[in-house]
């Protein structure tokens, strides 16, 4: 306890709090390149997980397989919590990183 006595907590946590989060030099077209692929990417495969399990309910009334429609339902509410996963994971990183001091 005597190493902390002599440390101003409000010194170091605005020191903390003051640190900016941006690339190294060179990286920001790579970056947003990057980020871009995976988002559009990320978007593409919840938007075709949707349409399957959409039709996999559908194949499964029309052809009397409550199993088929089941796995639809389940993989539809899969995909409805996989945006919403994505949505609050990329407005956290974009929290996180932010637009620059």
């Amino acid at each position: 306890m005597d190493l902390l006595s002599g440390v101003d907590i409000a010194m170091f946590t605005t020191a903390v709090a003051d640190v900016c989060p941006e690339a190294p030099p060179g990286m920001d077209a790579w970056d947003d390149q990057i980020l871009g692929w995976v988002k559009w990417g990320t978007l593409a495969l919840i938007t075709i997980s949707g349409f399957v399990s959409i039709g996999a309910i559908v194949l499964g009334r029309v052809f009397a397989h409550p199993h088929g429609s089941r796995v639809g339902a389940i993989g539809l509410a899969i995909t409805v919590l996989c945006a919403i996963m994505f949505v609050a994971i990329y407005a956290v990183v974009t929290g996180i990183t932010g637009a620059g001091c």
